[in-house]
């Protein structure tokens, strides 16, 4: 396959599997842009149907685009295998079952500083009974001259997912992630391989832009390449191996060391929302089988370490600063899988849900 002769503004990757219905879709909302000096890199990850077939017939019709067919691997490898062939000053990753909004190369290009590496923008979702909602979030320009600074900005945004972790609600520079050897981890071994590769290039990012445009559209249907884990299903073994591999990445830089020193408010905010999900088995199993399944999983050792202390590093960051209702929940449940007893747990749960009902009734609301 040819390199371009040139050196594009973009390259757009696009891992394509088995998205026959909506791969046409998708690429004609990226040629359609209003900006134009992009490559469009498609990695055919081994599909089945005739997603294969319809990306070289584009390839064909526009010298832009590339075509690069490989033995099924999963979404990260695809991605990593486009990022190996991009060529472009910036990288933006698009899912092929979604689409763009006509602008949102342009805009984002605008959005672009000399120090900027990364631009994120607020997106439309379609849920899978056709609803549309587009997700609140924090616009502006973020630097972090101290480590502490980009610490913040990490284990806040990771709370209030105030800042979308999806790379496809981003685009990147290219250089920075070549500078810091950044690559997708294996998704067939860790939940959140979006959140693994967006925490890991803030670990290193000067400068965030924030703006509100919404450029792009997720759109939700049964076999949609980001579908979250079936209800009945805990996912805390790789959500926990997800941080994990976050950590190990990190502790490669010196400059990463003030994140790896408090990495257990980290490991927190990554795994949260899966610790959240033992409180709904909880009303529907007992407490020893809930138990198993939530240690059942081969990195339970780092769970174990970063959750020792964790109280401590909480009280030291104000970690309740935000969230605090679902929060404290958070560390109570932890208390309980690390060894707890249950009517301890109870108790605490008790205590909790009243005061919450006291606060809401004298102020009319808490930020949970």
């Amino acid at each position: 396959m040819n390199r371009p002769s040139y050196v594009p503004v973009f390259s757009v990757i696009v891992p394509v599997y088995n998205v026959e219905p909506y791969l046409k879709r998708c690429l004609d909302s990226i040629l359609c842009q209003t900006f134009s000096d992009f490559e469009l890199i498609l990695v055919d990850d081994g599909s089945t149907d005739r997603s294969g077939e319809i990306c070289d017939a584009y390839a064909e019709q526009n010298e832009r685009i590339r075509v690069i067919h490989q033995e099924n691997k999963g979404l990260s490898a695809a991605r990593n295998t486009g990022l190996d062939h991009a060529q472009g000053t910036f990288v933006y990753f698009v899912d092929s079952d979604d689409y763009l909004r006509e602008n949102l190369l342009e805009r984002v290009f605008e959005s672009f500083g000399e120090d900027t590496d990364l631009v994120t923008f607020n997106c439309l979702h379609i849920d899978i009974d056709g609803e549309e909602h587009c997700w609140e979030r924090e616009t502006g320009t973020f630097r972090f001259p101290k480590a502490e600074d980009r610490f913040d900005f990490i284990l806040y945004h990771l709370f209030e997912a105030s800042v979308k972790w999806e790379v496809w609600a981003s685009a990147y520079r290219r250089e920075r992630i070549e500078q810091y050897h950044l690559r997708f981890f294996d998704n067939a071994l860790i939940f959140a391989e979006d959140q693994y590769f967006s925490v890991c290039f803030y670990a290193h990012a000067q400068e965030v832009v924030s703006i509100p445009d919404v450029l792009y559209v997720y759109e939700m249907h049964a076999g949609s390449l980001s579908m979250t884990p079936a209800p009945g299903h805990l996912m805390i073994g790789k959500m926990s191996r997800c941080a994990h591999e976050i950590y190990h990445y990190l502790l490669q830089f010196e400059d990463c060391r003030y994140l790896t020193d408090h990495f257990p408010l980290l490991y927190l905010a990554v795994i949260r929302n899966e610790v959240g999900r033992v409180a709904d088995r909880l009303r529907v199993l007992p407490f020893e089988k809930v138990k198993r399944e939530f240690m059942d999983y081969d990195d339970r050792a780092f769970f174990m370490e970063q959750t020792e202390h964790l109280l401590h590093y909480a009280r030291q960051m104000h970690l309740v600063r935000g969230h605090r209702y679902a929060t404290l929940k958070t560390l109570n449940l932890i208390r309980l899988i690390r060894g707890g007893s249950y009517s301890s747990f109870l108790i605490v749960e008790s205590v909790l849900d009243g005061t919450r009902r006291i606060v809401r009734t004298l102020r009319g609301s808490w930020n949970e």
